[in-house]
């Protein structure tokens, strides 16, 4: 596994607090250091605290401990159960275990330990049909698209991924005209630099509780997958604010 190291993590936590949204409502963000992982595998996605995200360091196995309770959210954010650690799997050469979850729900994105406030849940919207079909040209969408729509006080959204290529993309709407605000080629994490990653499973969930969510996107290399998050600055300029730690599908 490309190893995260800890001083890259702790340097990932003061830019993004640096680069944090002062335009959303931060007051309400926790202060206390929440953890995240990904819905698959139970593995470490992400710490958040007062605003920021980081990468999860590679101590971060220590999160994950059999009949450890964990809150699952939908890919709004939104509360559809609670799961627990039933057993850890052998995923060598990982340095994690995968964990076994008992009555995962299928609507599962990510997961949130079980002591922790949940966010707020994003807003989805649908856009007409015009709308629709500009953001369907920027991505020139087919049967492999992974699309979603949700909206924060920055305005409306589309997150757009073809599972078959390794293009993804966020827009937003400005009146009728769709921005592209990032794109799969632009501000990859340091250690998705020589990976050809695909993308599916957009999800919007305020990780960081600033009142504006963040986009999850599932990726997959050949039998590597894990979770990629991205933070919207108070620019509107995307960035990828943390990756999770790999599985391994062999």
């Amino acid at each position: 596994m490309r190893r995260h190291l800890a001083a890259f993590m702790m340097s990932a936590f003061f830019c993004n607090l640096a680069a944090a949204d002062t335009s959303a409502p931060v007051a309400a963000a926790p202060s206390k250091l929440r953890h995240w992982l990904t819905a698959r595998d139970g593995l470490p996605a992400a710490a958040t605290s007062a605003g920021v995200i980081a990468s999860p360091e590679e101590k971060a196995c220590r999160w994950v401990t059999v009949g450890s309770k964990w809150t699952v959210l939908d890919l709004t954010g939104a509360v559809v159960g609670e799961t627990r650690v039933k057993r850890l799997e052998s995923s060598e050469p990982w340095p994690c275990k995968m964990a076994a979850l008992r009555h995962m729900p299928s609507s599962g994105r990510i997961l949130l330990e079980a002591d922790a406030p949940p966010p707020q849940r994003t807003r989805l919207w649908s856009p007409a049909a015009a709308e629709r079909s500009a953001f369907s040209s920027l991505l020139r969408l087919r049967s492999d698209t992974h699309v979603l729509f949700f909206e924060t006080a920055a305005g409306r959204f589309g997150v757009g991924a073809l599972s078959r290529s390794s293009k993804a993309i966020i827009a937003r709407l400005d009146g009728t005209v769709w921005h592209e605000e990032w794109n799969s080629t632009a501000r990859v994490l340091p250690e998705h630099q020589n990976q050809h990653l695909r993308y599916l499973d957009p999800a919007a969930i305020d990780l960081d509780g600033d009142g504006a969510s963040e986009v999850v996107l599932g990726w997959y290399e050949a039998a590597d997958y894990g979770d990629l998050i991205l933070h919207r600055d108070r620019n509107g300029t995307w960035h990828p604010a943390a990756s999770s730690f790999e599985g391994n599908t062999m």
